[in-house]
């Protein structure tokens, strides 16, 4: 079972069992050069580090530790995603804007507190809409791909 509904679970071994004594407050997002969410839980999980979530580049969301827990690695007032591949695909920023709009209503974080990487800023002009970006829309500082089918 999943805390957002269209993920797959895959866990990682890299948590700390015990709930969170806070709330989080705050979303991080990073983009990784692992290809796949499978590569990067098996090479994070050698190092004694994990997401929450992890965002495959064909758009399937994947979480690997379950909201409650915190990722080794991390800090209990945060969630943790990272964004697989470069560049981003449309696929990925579709799903990562819905992960976080889903993220930010369930636990009410403002757009304020999610940290996006550099690469990934675009994202915050789309969490207080109901739009997302267009596939067409690919301006150089977006880096956008369409995902291959």
């Amino acid at each position: 079972m999943t805390d957002f509904s269209p993920a797959r679970a895959l866990p990682s071994p890299n948590f700390i069992h015990a709930a969170r004594g806070m709330l989080p407050n705050k979303i991080n997002i990073y983009t990784v050069a692992y290809k796949t969410p499978e590569e990067a839980i098996e090479r994070q999980a050698a190092v004694r580090m994990a997401m929450h979530y992890y965002i495959a580049q064909d758009g399937e969301v994947v979480q690997a530790v379950a909201e409650e827990f915190v990722p080794l690695a991390s800090s209990p007032d945060r969630f943790e995603i990272a964004v697989c591949g470069e560049p981003t695909t449309h696929a990925q920023a579709v799903s990562l804007i819905t992960l976080l709009r889903d993220m930010m209503k369930r636990h009410h974080i403002v757009p304020a507190y999610v940290r996006l990487s550099s690469d990934l800023a675009f994202v915050s002009d789309y969490l207080t809409t109901d739009t997302f970006p267009e596939e067409e829309e690919q301006p150089p500082t977006k880096r956008i791909k369409k995902a291959r089918t």
